[in-house]
């Protein structure tokens, strides 16, 4: 089985990436120190996701902050990163 799991280094992801890497090859993909560089508030087009995956797990997620821009940031990546 190969798994794409994005939010590779949130401590969801780090946990999940320890349980399917005994049933096939996991990937990471996020902002960080992750396999595949993912960034959710590019646009689809700029995301290189592999072919022949079996599984997508999306953990990311974003917090919001103090300004209407942040707030929006985190939207993308929260619900429409989905």
């Amino acid at each position: 089985m190969r798994t794409l799991l994005i939010g590779g280094t949130s401590s969801l992801g780090i946990a999940l990436k320890q349980v399917f890497s005994k049933f096939g090859e996991t990937i990471t993909a996020g902002r960080n120190n992750c396999d595949i560089p993912l960034n959710l508030n590019d646009s689809v087009e700029n995301m290189n996701i592999p072919d022949g995956l079996d599984m997508i797990i999306h953990t990311a997620a974003s917090f919001g902050g103090a300004t209407d821009t942040d707030i929006l940031d985190a939207e993308k990546i929260n619900a429409l990163g989905t």
